[in-house]
């Protein structure tokens, strides 16, 4: 028997109201952007909390039923605009927020209303997060991402193609890795052949983006996903959708 149930579930208000003793990640629908929520009964761990202010009236009535009264870990995979801009309306919602990263909880980020302070080892003791990667040398944004994996998920930020032939070659054991999110929303700058290769173990790609706004995902990348059999979920089409563990 596998170690974990994996499910794709869509979001409504009444989902999971109550605490209970399973996890599950929710790739919210925030349209361009990237906000990822691992749910647990005593914590809420945040990759990135981007995507555009319109979507957010929606999703506040969740977040509050999934987070509200839980310790809140911040990890923030780069800073692009297009994955913190929710950051002060986090702060106005959740009581308990605290950064995962002291490099990130230094950073002078644009809307920010006040300073998050760091996590305690009291706050990160049963945080199942692992950063895979944090880059030292990088040309732009997007290269500085750093990759995180949670449970069977992959988080790339917005790393590209060249980031990810250094970082994917430390993957010893791919069969941890089912799900993708999509590097870079699915641009045609990320996701490569030498990635999809080295996870070899993927069953669902995910994505957050609105088609109209870059034309993400690519279609050089949705051709390279159906390459390698991967299957892909677009919260555009679908909203707010988890995996279940």
């Amino acid at each position: 028997m596998p170690k974990y149930l994996f499910l794709f579930l869509l979001f409504h208000s009444g989902v999971c109201a109550n605490k209970s003793s399973f996890s599950f990640i929710v790739f919210w629908n925030v349209g361009q952007g990237q906000w990822i929520t691992a749910v647990n009964p005593d914590q809420c761990l945040h990759y990135d909390f981007g995507g555009e202010l319109k979507f957010w009236p929606k999703n506040k009535n969740l977040l509050l039923k999934l987070c509200k009264n839980k310790q809140n870990i911040l990890h923030l995979s780069h800073p692009d605009l297009d994955h913190y801009a929710l950051y002060p309306l986090l702060i106005k919602t959740l009581s308990k927020l605290c950064w995962n990263d002291i490099d990130h909880a230094a950073l002078p980020l644009r809307r920010v209303p006040k300073k998050i302070s760091l996590c305690t080892p009291e706050n990160k003791k049963i945080t199942e997060s692992k950063r895979l990667y944090k880059p030292t040398v990088f040309t732009n944004k997007n290269d500085s991402s750093q990759v995180y994996h949670y449970k069977s998920v992959l988080i790339p930020g917005d790393s590209s193609q060249k980031q990810e032939k250094i970082w994917a070659k430390t993957i010893k054991t791919p069969q941890d890795f089912k799900f993708l999110s999509l590097g870079h929303h699915g641009s045609r700058t990320s996701s490569s052949d030498f990635l999809l290769t080295k996870l070899s173990h993927l069953k669902m790609a995910i994505v957050q983006a609105r088609k109209s706004r870059f034309n993400h995902p690519h279609k050089e990348t949705v051709q390279r996903l159906k390459k390698y059999h991967i299957p892909l979920l677009k919260t555009e089409d679908w909203g707010n959708t988890a995996v279940l563990f």
